[in-house]
């Protein structure tokens, strides 16, 4: 199989498909014959580097046992992220090295009104595709998969297990405004079951009408065998701190105003400790980040790696003594998931400084794994730093917590009993309470619904 190139994103006129472009496969991937799998999965790109949140869980799937396929529009880091999926597609030749694919297909502003006229045939495809591989169930993922995926799937009979993640439930819903709460509750009706990955965003679903016996809390879960505990005391000289953060130089991550708390840190605690940052990821504000550093001064005790591979993530949580991360909801809607980073680090025994953000709560009990504050309250967020790095006989205690936490409730093993559990009930006819499950079991024609 060859490996499709990486598309960058650039905007660009949605061109018209017809059911005759979407019927056939991709050149270099031929037409598989008629199988039977367990679960199929719905992304219209995969895999992007940023979503191992999806990735992750689908290989322990497979690790599991479970016959796996995935449906996808464009197939991207095949060598980096194999999976045995069918990425059957064939796009108007004009896109099909355009960068404009991935603003079509995949980015999350891009799934509105733009691109509804491409519904039809795309339902028309997927029709096609799930009835030939005659999935047991439907994993679909961000709620806007769901809604493309799950008339389809419903008209089939094929339960329809509807993924959100975060985008879905707040910026998508603050840049379209009600547009997409109709689209949603009809998901709500369809899906045998909604599983949101915090109860921050269960209480969203709640907000806009989901049915309780259908919503599902699965915690995002983390190889533990990666991130090894080691207490961070032990590599303290009395004097130097090292603080790290990974992710995204991105608006709701505010890495500029983690800078400038840091800096503020910093001149509080000189000349008795000595604070050095390093940022992990890349983004949109990396050069703002770098000159935010040289405008305050800190530039030489800030570290800019940019974005790091996978494996590098755990070695460098251990050479550091402190997470931390200011979060916020961005200008635009978007906010923070969960955080796997935060699970992550406190995994390897770091105390975790962040804000009570969206689904953080979760992940980081204050006072006992971490410290939180508010959003907009950067004053005491400055507290926080200030009072961890001069404590550091705290260290220890919160890290074997926050160990202890993740352990007891975002293990990768916990995340794929209850995946498995899902599977089990939606094949069993029973929703994720135990109920029966409603809804049409007829397969045939296309209804109406399915072609609007």
């Amino acid at each position: 199989m060859t490996t499709r190139r990486c598309h960058t994103v650039e905007t660009c006129r949605p061109q018209p498909l017809s059911y005759t472009d979407l019927d056939h496969p991709m050149p270099d991937q031929p037409s598989a014959a008629p199988t039977t799998v367990d679960v199929a999965h719905f992304r219209r790109l995969f895999a992007l580097c940023s979503e191992t949140f999806i990735y992750d869980p689908l290989m322990r799937l497979e690790q599991a046992g479970l016959r796996q396929t995935m449906l996808c529009l464009v197939r991207m880091h095949q060598q980096a992220r194999p999976f045995n999926d069918r990425a059957l597609v064939r796009l108007p030749g004009s896109l099909q090295s355009d960068s404009a694919l991935a603003r079509m297909f995949a980015l999350p502003g891009s799934l509105s009104e733009t691109d509804r006229p491409l519904w039809p045939a795309l339902r028309q495809w997927l029709h096609h595709e799930l009835r030939r591989t005659k999935p047991r169930v439907l994993f679909t993922h961000f709620g806007p998969d769901g809604c493309l995926a799950a008339p389809v799937a419903s008209h089939l009979g094929i339960p329809v297990v509807a993924h959100f993640y975060g985008y879905d439930l707040s910026r998508l819903l603050h840049q379209s405004g009600p547009a997409w709460v109709p689209r949603y509750r009809m998901l709500f009706r369809q899906a045998h079951a909604l599983v949101a990955t915090s109860n921050y965003l269960l209480d969203r679903l709640r907000h806009i009408g989901a049915p309780e016996s259908k919503l599902y809390l699965n915690f995002p879960g983390i190889d533990l065998s990666r991130f090894s505990y080691q207490d961070p005391t032990l590599r303290f000289d009395g004097r130097r701190v090292d603080l790290i953060h990974v992710g995204r130089l991105t608006a709701k991550k505010c890495p500029l105003q983690l800078i400038e708390a840091f800096a503020c840190a910093r001149e509080r605690l000189l000349p008795r400790l000595d604070l050095h940052l390093t940022l992990v990821g890349d983004g949109e504000l990396r050069r703002a980040c770098a000159a935010r550093a040289q405008q305050l001064g800190v530039d030489t005790v800030v570290q800019l790696l940019g974005q790091q591979p996978p494996e590098e993530i755990p070695r460098l949580l251990r050479q550091h003594h402190l997470y931390t991360q200011y979060c916020r909801t961005a200008p635009n809607g978007d906010t923070e998931g969960i955080g796997l980073s935060f699970l992550e680090a406190a995994a390897s025994g770091l105390p975790v400084i962040t804000t009570r953000h969206n689904g953080i709560p979760d992940a980081v009990v204050h006072g006992h794994t971490g410290l939180l504050c508010g959003e907009d309250d950067a004053d005491q967020f400055v507290e926080h730093l200030v009072h961890l790095a001069s404590h550091p006989h705290c260290w220890r205690s919160f890290g074997q917590a926050g160990r202890r936490h993740v352990l007891k409730r975002f293990s990768a093993e916990t995340q794929l009993q209850r995946n498995l559990g899902l599977v089990q009930s939606a094949c069993a006819g029973r929703s994720p309470n135990g109920q029966p499950r409603q809804g049409p079991t007829r397969q045939g024609s296309l209804p109406a619904v399915v072609n609007s």
